[in-house]
């Protein structure tokens, strides 16, 4: 989850030049969307995901299009993913949740 602000090691992905990273940045297109937002990071995340995760939903509620914000406790980058399809629903639940309400 990448944001038009700054954030610790975000040079290093986006470049040094704050225009280009604006520019390169997903925030304003999601600030437009109409359906409704999920964004997550897990709770043993490097920080600076934790942080872009962050900024980004602060940047969201700002515009007016807070979406749905989720901690995954317990997990990490790669085991949230592989917990789908498993009797572990504590990624899957708050997901479905969330795309139950998309009409």
């Amino acid at each position: 989850m990448f944001s038009g602000f700054y954030v610790k090691g975000a040079p290093a992905y986006f470049g040094n030049d704050p225009a280009e990273r604006e520019q390169r940045a997903s925030t304003a297109g999601l600030k437009k969307v109409t359906i409704p937002l999920f964004v997550a990071h897990t709770e043993v995340d490097l920080p600076t995901s934790i942080e872009q995760a962050d900024v980004l939903n602060k940047a969201l509620c700002d515009a007016g299009r807070c979406p749905t914000y989720t901690v995954f406790k317990d997990h990490g980058h790669l085991s949230q993913g592989y917990s789908i399809g498993t009797t572990d629903t504590s990624v899957s639940g708050p997901i479905l949740e969330v795309l139950r309400t998309v009409k």
